[in-house]
């Protein structure tokens, strides 16, 4: 069966999603569970990455529908966003054998894609700030600190990435046919191939 994206549309994809992020975010990363509950606004949309049947990653893309995002609570992006379409990627979780595979990859792409197709400018996402090694994932894909805040007594960063500028799917040629590559191979999942194609 391999590894397939999907998007998350039943109650069953919801909780499978809720168990990856208490397994990942919460015991391991030390999130406090409350801020893990599934965002169910209809500017949520849930990706999911599944090998042989069981759920291996998530990632939750937040579009700003004119009502903000959900890291605005915490910190103005007013004079960065500038009427700009934007996005935000939350609660990234991978099981620990798939980090650094094609799964996490897979997801960042995805999420990548789908908030492009979306006509999306700028992606945002929040970490700990003591998570330098993701930090620095994000910064080999275009994405460039922007500022932090605190909460529940840890320091939080925040990276941006604007997509015209700044995103290396945009601007390497050999980072772009990858993306091509990983793209065309969503042919397993007709729901994704037909989104990202239409």
């Amino acid at each position: 069966m391999g590894l397939i994206f999907k998007f998350a549309s039943t109650k069953e994809d919801f909780e499978k999603i809720y168990e990856v992020r208490h397994k990942i975010l919460v015991k391991e990363e030390g999130f406090i569970p409350c801020t893990i509950e599934m965002e169910s606004e209809d500017n949520a949309i849930h990706l999911m990455a599944i090998r042989d049947g069981k759920t291996v990653g998530v990632i939750t893309l937040i579009l700003d529908d004119g009502r903000g995002l959900p890291i605005e609570e915490y910190f103005d992006l007013a004079h960065i966003k500038k009427s700009r379409r934007a996005a935000e990627f939350r609660r990234f979780a991978v099981l620990p054998k798939e980090k650094g595979t094609e799964t996490s990859v897979g997801l960042m792409t995805l999420a990548y894609e789908v908030a492009k197709k979306k006509g999306v400018k700028l992606i945002f996402i929040d970490l700990f700030k003591r998570k330098e090694r993701d930090q620095k994932t994000y910064e080999r894909m275009g994405f460039k600190m922007i500022g932090g805040y605190q909460v529940f007594n840890s320091e939080i960063v925040i990276m941006g990435l604007d997509i015209d500028k700044d995103a290396v799917y945009e601007i390497s040629k050999e980072k772009a046919a990858r993306r091509k590559v990983f793209v065309e191979s969503l042919n397993k999942s007709p729901e994704l191939k037909a989104f990202l194609t239409d």
